[in-house]
Order: C-alpha cells, then sequence, then structure tokens
C-alpha cells in the first residue's frame, strides 16, 4: 500500500496537463510536489498538512464542477468554438475528482501515523495545530 499514494500522485498530474487546456489547474503542481515530498524523511505532520491541503482542493475541486459543469452545458453557450475542449476538460475533472478522493483515502491509510493523527479522536485538536508556524515536529 505504500507505492500507492506515489502513483496516484503521478495520475492526478498526468491527467491535470490535460485539464490546462481550459481551466487553470493548480492540480499539476500540487501533485508533482506531493510525488517529489512524499518519501523524504520528515515529521509525518508535513504528510498531514498535504493531506489536509488535499481535502481543501478536492473541495475547491467540487466547487469548480458545481459552478462551470452546468454552465459550460447551458444552452446559451452549446455551440461555442471550444465546446469539445470544454467536454473534454470536464470529464477529465470529474476523473480527477474522483481519483482525488481515492488519493485522499489511500494517503490516510498508507501511513500509520496519518491515520492516527486523523482519528476523529486527534483530528481537531491536531487541525488547531497544523498550521502554527513551529509545527509539531515527530
Amino acid at each position: 500500500m505504500q507505492e500507492w499514494p506515489k502513483k496516484l500522485f503521478l495520475a492526478i498530474a498526468f491527467i491535470s496537463c490535460f485539464t490546462c487546456y481550459a481551466r487553470p489547474d493548480y492540480n499539476l503542481p500540487l501533485f508533482a510536489f506531493a510525488y517529489l515530498l512524499w518519501d523524504i524523511d520528515r515529521p509525518v505532520s508535513q504528510k498531514i498538512r498535504l493531506i489536509y491541503l488535499f481535502v481543501y482542493s478536492w473541495i475547491i475541486d467540487f466547487v469548480w464542477l458545481v459552478y462551470w459543469g452546468p454552465f459550460w452545458n447551458s444552452s446559451t453557450f452549446s455551440h461555442n468554438w471550444a465546446d469539445g475542449i470544454q467536454t473534454f476538460v470536464l470529464v477529465l475533472s470529474v476523473i480527477n475528482f474522483i481519483i482525488k478522493l481515492g488519493t485522499i483515502v489511500v494517503c490516510i491509510l498508507a501511513e500509520k501515523e496519518c491515520k492516527d493523527a486523523l482519528h476523529p479522536e486527534n483530528a481537531m485538536a491536531h487541525a488547531k495545530n497544523i498550521f502554527n508556524s513551529e509545527g509539531q515536529h515527530q
């Protein structure tokens, strides 16, 4: 299970190369960075911060899909010169959205310390301290 997060990071980064055609996509640099950072010997809190960032970006993707999906598929916007590329980007964005949810789950399950830190009993206390500039080095 340890190798799955990095494979999923690459999948999201690869798909994001194509979603950049019609949307400003932050997933490419975010997951390329995560791929490079994930195995570095750092405190577990760094991985937990990345997981929180993944969750936040997943929420932003949801908002983007809810707003732009209906807008690009509306009758007033259809028959646009970019209709094909927008449909392509929407399909890839939905695929990325689903893969990102799986990535979040796999990242939590792959690291025991992350799983423990994100357990409901510990999550609130950890969330309050996660963005502390001093950080909690474990």
